[in-house]
């Protein structure tokens, strides 16, 4: 089988870009021939995560990060004269490469791809929720125009699902947001890796990994470990990431007098040992696509706690069993289950083992054999 994936950049760390990576060396490593197809320049000299080197790449130089994100006339311009390149270079890759199955990670040839006469079966996987954009444009303070504009582009790419063969999200919380779509599939994110010394769960951390952006809530973390540093002492809390908010959050570390207990770390392409470091894993997301980083601190046998916010953590953790989950944004909450497993080893032991054995729920193998029926069953109603 003949395997092609679009996406905008393969350089820069991200969930989909990591989840990319795990499909593409999966069918790569079981005989298949996998192409990925990039559109813009690399923002880095090399991937962000690990490729086989049997998978071919293939850049289209379109430049879409030079238009994006702005409304002037030439901006606009900018992007339809882009789209037309795209639309006409991509074709002719297809045409040439004659794959059986075209997969589209929701970018810019969302609007054409299903219209390439190549002979392949069309997928568009999605790799957040349906009502993310609405979200974030109101969060993060939008104007009017910008966020009209948003919507509209988010808007313009979903008129197009239908048209797909395959539309795939990853949580069944996102699909009743969908609605009775005819070709609707829902298949997990895999666990990017596995490991075979769990975490001993004895050291005094707390761990979060994420971006420093409204969306992953670090803010709310912070005021809930000022809330467990009154009833404990001795215990770290360590937040793994970087982004646009790094210097509000040193700002609100300052004035809750959180220096001495609080790390913002770098992020780290090894990240497997800074799991196995810590005790108690965190998630404290406003909203998810799914939640990638829960699922690889269970692979490392790390108890979570973690809001219950749409959507994601419901789907991966079991309450009670392998974590705790807590009204989305009660931080209250937040902090009395953290405290409750800080102050009981023999709890954490408990959960981080059943984290460990839960985490085999979202194997490569068991994720990717849902992605190989789907194939074999597009390309068998081909047939």
């Amino acid at each position: 089988m003949k395997i092609v994936y679009c996406i905008l950049d393969c350089s820069q760390p991200g969930g989909t870009e990591r989840t990319l990576s795990v499909q593409a060396n999966y069918f790569a490593g079981h005989g298949h021939e996998v192409h990925i197809v990039t559109t813009e320049t690399p923002a880095n000299a090399v991937p962000a995560y690990d490729f086989s080197d049997k998978i071919r790449f293939h850049n289209l130089a379109i430049g879409y990060r030079d238009v994006d994100g702005g409304l002037s006339p030439s901006k606009l311009l900018g992007r339809l004269r882009r789209g037309r390149t795209h639309r006409a270079r991509l074709t002719a890759l297809l045409m040439e490469l004659r794959a059986d199955v075209v997969v589209t990670m929701f970018g810019h040839e969302m609007s054409f791809l299903y219209k390439i006469k190549d002979g392949s079966k069309k997928i568009s996987e999605f790799h957040f929720s349906r009502d993310y954009r609405d979200v974030e444009s109101r969060s993060q303070g939008y104007s009017w125009a910008k966020r009209q504009f948003t919507l509209f582009k988010e808007w313009r790419k979903r008129r197009f699902i239908r048209h797909y063969d395959a539309f795939v999200i990853l949580t069944r919380q996102d699909a009743a947001k969908w609605g009775a779509l005819p070709n609707l599939h829902v298949i997990p994110n895999a666990r990017t890796f596995t490991t075979d010394s769990p975490a001993q769960l004895e050291n005094r951390e707390v761990l979060a990994v994420g971006r420093y952006t409204y969306q992953k809530g670090f803010d709310l973390l912070l005021q809930a470990w000022a809330a467990v540093c009154r009833e404990v002492s001795g215990w770290t809390l360590r937040i793994v990431g970087d982004g646009e908010l790094r210097g509000e959050m040193e700002r609100q570390v300052a004035r809750l007098g959180l220096e001495d207990s609080v790390r913002l770390a770098r992020p780290t392409s090894d990240i497997v040992p800074i799991y196995r470091q810590a005790s108690v894993f965190v998630l404290s997301s406003r909203y998810e696509g799914f939640g990638l980083v829960l699922l690889e601190a269970m692979t490392c046998g790390l108890p979570c706690v973690s809001f219950d916010c749409e959507y994601g953590p419901s789907e991966i953790l079991a309450d009670g069993r392998d974590g705790f989950l807590v009204p989305a944004g009660d931080t209250d909450a937040l902090a009395a289950r953290l405290l409750t497993l800080m102050r009981d080893p023999a709890l954490r032991q408990r959960m981080g083992a059943a984290a460990y054995a839960d985490s085999a729920r979202f194997s490569t193998e068991a994720v990717m054999e849902q992605w190989e029926r789907l194939f074999d069953s597009l390309l068998s109603k081909q047939s």
